[in-house]
């Protein structure tokens, strides 16, 4: 059982003893010893707030639950991890809830962890690179079948964040900062794309010397002007994949800096 702060209890149940639950909270209703009660997946809220609540109201409500409970072999089960461990109450984000040693530790240590060094962003700009890159492919393949590649520029952006992550990236500002770098240059690197289309032109000239005369071949009147509607598209496309990750990693950023954990 959990208290929380505006005098609720949540309790973890099981699905098969839901329906006998639900009568049981609904005879405390009934006799106005609870507010309301509402099953929330493995929880069930129970208001015990109200004008009529009284020290003897509330004990006397614990007593009853307690002995349902009891009498139906509930067990006290960890709200982090789900797990039936022995348990004790703490306030997680200024939030009262039940945790196991294991899940305390594992969330006071998060609270405290220690800054990012510059390894950690390596590492995670490794990731970002490898899957950009790897987007990448997907550009390359679809324009070398003779397709639109631009949409690929979404899935570049996608497997750029999720490289980051892979790799354990620190979640900071200087992360997006370090994936959109490593997008830009993924982009770039679909230009593989344009040394594979020169190539079905050219016979008998290898990849390699291909690659080398892009730069040259760029450089020709009109050239860039016809490839910038697909890279264009391809970076409006990594721009909207790119804006939805960013605002996770957004949301991640302040729930990491806003983790707080004490013993009640």
């Amino acid at each position: 059982m959990t208290k929380t702060p505006d005098k609720d209890r949540a309790v973890d149940c099981t699905t098969n003893q839901k329906s006998n639950l639900d009568d049981f909270l609904k005879s405390l209703q009934s006799n106005k010893l609870i507010e309301y009660h509402q099953f929330d997946k493995k929880k069930i809220m129970i208001g015990l707030g109200g004008p009529e609540l009284t020290a003897q109201s509330f004990s006397q409500v614990l007593t009853k639950l307690t002995e349902y409970f009891t009498a139906n072999q509930y067990k006290p089960v960890c709200h982090q991890c789900e797990k039936e461990k022995i348990i004790s109450f703490a306030a997680l984000n200024n939030k009262i809830t039940n945790v196991c040693s294991d899940c305390f530790d594992t969330i006071a240590s998060a609270a405290r962890q220690k800054p990012a060094n510059i390894l950690n962003y390596l590492a995670g700009f490794i990731g970002a690179v490898i899957g950009g890159i790897a987007g990448s492919v997907l550009w390359i393949l679809i324009g070398a079948l003779g397709f639109y590649a631009a949409i690929a520029g979404f899935v570049i952006a996608f497997c750029a964040f999720f490289g980051y992550k892979l790799f354990k990236g620190p979640q900071t500002m200087v992360s997006i900062f370090l994936v959109i770098v490593a997008i830009l240059g993924s982009l770039n690197f679909a230009d593989i794309g344009l040394a594979i289309a020169i190539m079905k032109e050219v016979k008998d000239v290898s990849f390699f010397k291909v690659l080398s005369i892009i730069p040259p071949v760029l450089q020709e009147e009109g050239v860039l002007m016809e490839l910038f509607p697909n890279f264009a598209l391809g970076l409006l496309f990594a721009g909207l994949g790119s804006f939805q990750m960013i605002k996770n990693t957004l949301k991640e950023i302040e729930k990491k800096n806003s983790i707080t954990i004490e013993r009640v």
